[in-house]
């Protein structure tokens, strides 16, 4: 990880000089909102006092107030179910969704899409050729810029000003048959125009691009980074917001923080707890051969919850797609658990989603908890990314960095935001979908081969 001093020294001498004096403000107006999508069938209520918005509702909420605008950034494309499962309520969703875009095309909102090339095979084709009629499709080839990785963004912007970052991919399954978990910034012009400019290197990249030899030939210089974030009003409370990527590649020269950074700075500043939802999780590249050991987040973790004693709290997905590897990583951090940690000490759980009947079993790559977060005891990381080596270094994604400046009066409780996620996760860790990773392994093992396919 980057020095602060030097990436301070790095932002004012390669970044516009207004990102280098500490952080703007949002105008009045801005509005956060908590995203989220319940699989169909779980008995799951928020904590008390949250009211989530459901993703296809915040969606189309979104599409329908554009004026000028829609970018989508998507790893692939289905919200339009095929016909085996087309006529399902469940499917209701995510074609609502594409009639929203429809209907804003139709009224002259200007329609761009970014997909990744290697994802193909996961695409409705009728419906991406649907897309390209009403607006722009652009592909992006990492594997060519890099030679692995995909772009695994999940990201809408609206008028350039309002936007989704989180977990759900444009899929319908992701609207009704998976856990996904997300945020909406609507009217923050600053913080959506530097999501545009993430938006915009996608484009350069795109085909056959390239990235410009000087970030400020195109206006890719960042907004906000972690020396200068934007300071907006989250439920009454002051919070510095910056945006982040990955990889380090498409960020090169532009002053923004990668999310690595954001990640290994936010696991070495938490004093109390730190609590990771997110898909799958493992110290090695499993993407890319060779299979390089890259142990920087699971260094950062065992030395939080051994050397400063901080409570670290891990919840992954169990899946058909669980690998055995991962099921072997999971138990080593959850070993970590003694005496001599004082409160500290690594646990960690598995979380499913159970396939409730013969239809449900019959969907792929869906049941599954597929969000992907981090809150400690001040601050919070919302992301399109699993946490595994090849998602930083090689696979394109967005996340959100922040942390509440809450008032002297504010100062004894947890900031607004920062408590609503630590109490989802509380919710989701306490929950009768979570088990121990004994138990885990033990279903994983009666259930699925170690191909990850149904036994």
């Amino acid at each position: 990880m980057v020095g602060n001093a030097f990436r301070s020294l790095f932002c004012c001498l390669f970044v516009a000089t207004s990102a280098c004096l500490g952080p703007s403000v949002e105008k009045d107006g801005c509005q956060v909102d908590f995203v989220e999508t319940v699989p169909e069938g779980m008995n799951i209520e928020p904590p008390h006092g949250l009211n989530p918005v459901a993703t296809h509702e915040s969606w189309k909420e979104m599409i329908d107030s554009a004026k000028e605008s829609i970018k989508i950034a998507s790893m692939y494309w289905y919200l339009t179910a095929e016909n085996g499962f087309a006529h399902h309520s469940s499917a209701q969703p995510g074609k609502q969704v594409m009639e929203a875009i429809r209907r804003a095309v139709g009224r002259g909102v200007k329609l761009d899409v970014v997909l990744s090339t290697h994802t193909r095979s996961m695409n409705n084709d009728q419906e991406v050729e649907s897309l390209e009629k009403l607006g722009r499709v652009s592909r992006v080839n990492m594997t060519r810029l890099l030679g692995a990785g995909i772009l695994h963004s999940k990201v809408m912007i609206i008028d350039d000003e309002s936007f989704y970052v989180g977990s759900a991919n444009f899929d319908w399954r992701a609207l009704a048959h998976v856990k996904e978990t997300g945020l909406t910034f609507k009217h923050c012009p600053r913080l959506g125009a530097d999501v545009v400019k993430i938006f915009k290197t996608y484009k350069l990249v795109s085909g056959e691009g390239e990235l410009p030899r000087s970030a400020n030939d195109e206006g890719l210089e960042a907004l906000t980074n972690e020396e200068s974030p934007t300071r907006v009003n989250i439920g009454g409370q002051q919070s510095d917001v910056y945006v982040t990527s990955s990889p380090p590649y498409l960020n090169k020269g532009t002053g923004r923080t990668n999310d690595i950074d954001a990640v290994l700075q936010f696991i070495t500043e938490a004093q109390q707890n730190i609590d990771i939802s997110v898909m799958n999780y493992s110290p090695r590249q499993d993407y890319a051969r060779p299979k390089v050991y890259w142990p920087v987040i699971d260094d950062a973790l065992r030395a939080a919850a051994t050397t400063r004693k901080v409570r670290v709290r891990l919840l992954f997905g169990l899946w058909r797609g669980t690998r055995a590897s991962e099921i072997a990583w999971y138990k080593s951090l959850n070993s970590l658990q003694s005496p001599d940690f004082g409160p500290g000490g690594i646990e960690v759980r598995l979380y499913l989603v159970p396939a409730l009947d013969e239809f449900q079993k019959s969907i792929p790559f869906a049941r599954v908890k597929h969000d992907k977060y981090m809150v400690t005891e001040k601050s919070l990381f919302v992301s399109n990314n699993n946490w595994t080596p090849d998602y930083f270094i090689n696979t394109a994604g967005v996340s959100l960095a922040i942390t509440p400046r809450p008032s002297q009066d504010e100062a004894e409780q947890s900031p607004s935001i920062v408590r609503d996620f630590a109490n989802i996760f509380e919710r989701d860790w306490r929950s009768d979908y979570s088990m121990s990773v004994e138990e885990g392994e033990k279903y994983w093992l009666e259930n699925f081969d170690r191909s990850g396919k149904k036994v």
